[in-house]
């Protein structure tokens, strides 16, 4: 265990000696977290331990972003993205019917049924009446 020592009457009087003092023991103290195998890392980076040094907390990791597959002439296409699924529906390629599976589902299922892709599915108002 390191012994610790009072400071010096002469440094207490310096405050510029107190500082680099503290700039010392700033170094020395991040130079031993460091060397504890990244527990704490400067910036949120990674240590040389396993997984982040700031790891999310509240649940899982979202869900990538590319994991939505269409079903189409029998097929499976894709990864598409949600704003991919969106200009396909936009564009007619896909409706409500339209088979779709991401990561996480255990089927296929119509997209006016999942949560995610029935947003995509927003009904249009009807046209104006002519002001005449």
């Amino acid at each position: 265990m390191q012994r610790l020592e009072a400071t010096p009457p002469e440094t207490a009087a310096n405050p510029a000696g107190g500082l680099a003092g503290a700039g010392v023991g700033l170094g020395m103290g991040l130079a031993m977290t460091n060397s504890m195998g990244g527990i704490v890392a400067p910036s949120g980076g990674a240590g040389p331990g396993p997984g982040p040094a700031n790891p999310p907390s509240g649940g899982p990791p979202p869900l990538p972003t590319t994991a939505w597959h269409i079903g189409e002439g029998g097929q499976s296409v894709g990864p598409f993205t949600l704003a991919q699924l969106a200009q396909a529906v936009a564009s007619g390629r896909i409706n409500g019917d339209t088979l779709v599976w991401t990561v996480g589902m255990s089927e296929w299922s119509a997209a006016s049924e999942v949560d995610a892709t029935s947003r995509l599915f927003v009904p249009q108002p009807p046209p104006l009446p002519d002001a005449g």
